[in-house]
């Protein structure tokens, strides 16, 4: 039997429409991003799930674009400072899930995560700093997701923290903690016809994710086992991970130089190298390593973690 050929697929997860809040249709939401050539692309409506066969069913075999079905459930909690959302994005659903509520924000979430699951889809926290609504501490009893959305690139979603754990040191925080969550990077667009730091535009983050076939059932297979690296627009020519040794190299783009780091424990840095190729000799005691890639224009990527004890091994071309 020939070995599966596995390529990359360039997708967005996060993409709201005028069905809901975002200010073009979802047929103009689409062609933006099959203009400037990603390969899949999810809508995910607040509290609705938009149709998308019929975008789907747009683009013959030669041009295929896979737009995925989804849905942002909206809920709230009561906090001693107002109510605080959370949002969980619901991919490949079919139908709308309503919010479940709860009170306090880790029961909220964990309901609503559950909701997903029982219909079938795959569960995504998302942007948890966004109105300070979720702490660490509220996501690490949470069960049954494996997508942590860190790098949401939208316009008001605190990501640097400041004066509380920014968005990557919280996934380091759950890594050490025992989780074992995936990190995506998303637009979360809701504007297509204003573009500025202050709005929510389309091409700021996404995840290349490694699949044999452009087909739902073989993307939502690799993003659950964390087959996909996230950027921003840093690009990886090679990635992987086998017992050893990790290694890495980088597209290189005009005369941009970079910086790899290779993250442990608690988000310390294991090993940093500057160019365009870096490896890490695992010496074992390392409970988990992952790689981030910084360039000089600020733009990064973002490999997923390798657990050591469970002796993972996954090679990635």
């Amino acid at each position: 039997m020939a070995e599966e050929t596995f390529r990359w697929y360039k997708g967005s997860l996060h993409n709201h429409t005028n069905k809901s809040d975002g200010d073009s249709s979802p047929a103009d939401v689409i062609q933006w991003y099959r203009r400037h050539l990603y390969h899949f692309a999810a809508i995910t409506d607040h509290n609705l799930v938009t149709p998308v066969e019929i975008l789907s069913a747009n683009y013959d075999e030669k041009e295929r674009f896979l737009v995925l079905p989804g849905e942002e459930i909206t809920d709230i909690y009561p906090s001693s400072d107002g109510e605080k959302p959370i949002h969980v994005n619901a991919l490949g659903i079919t139908s709308t899930l309503a919010p479940e509520h709860g009170l306090d924000a880790a029961a909220v979430l964990q309901r609503n995560v559950d909701s997903v699951r029982a219909a079938g889809g795959l569960p995504m926290v998302n942007h948890p700093n966004y109105r300070w609504a979720l702490s660490v501490e509220d996501i690490l009893p949470v069960t049954g997701f494996s997508l942590f959305e860190f790098a949401n690139c939208g316009a008001a979603v605190n990501n640097t923290g400041i004066d509380c754990p920014g968005t990557e040191e919280m996934w380091d925080i759950l890594l050490t903690g025992g989780k074992r969550v995936w990190g995506v990077a998303s637009d979360d667009s809701h504007h297509f016809t204003t573009f500025s730091p202050r709005h929510d535009n389309p091409g700021r983050g996404w995840v290349m994710v490694r699949s044999g076939k452009l087909a739902p059932e073989n993307l939502y297979q690799a993003l659950e086992r964390g087959d996909f690296y996230s950027t921003t627009g840093v690009i990886l020519e090679e990635y992987s991970a086998v017992v050893g040794r990790i290694a890495i190299k980088v597209q290189q783009w005009g005369h941009t130089r970079y910086r790899i780091e290779f993250i442990g424990r608690s988000g310390s840095v294991l090993y940093t190298r500057y160019g365009t190729f870096a490896e890490y000799r695992i010496s074992g005691g390392e409970s988990y390593v992952r790689v981030r890639v910084t360039d000089s224009n600020n733009l990064r990527a973002w490999t997923q973690p390798v657990f050591m004890e469970k002796n993972s091994s996954v090679r990635l071309k």
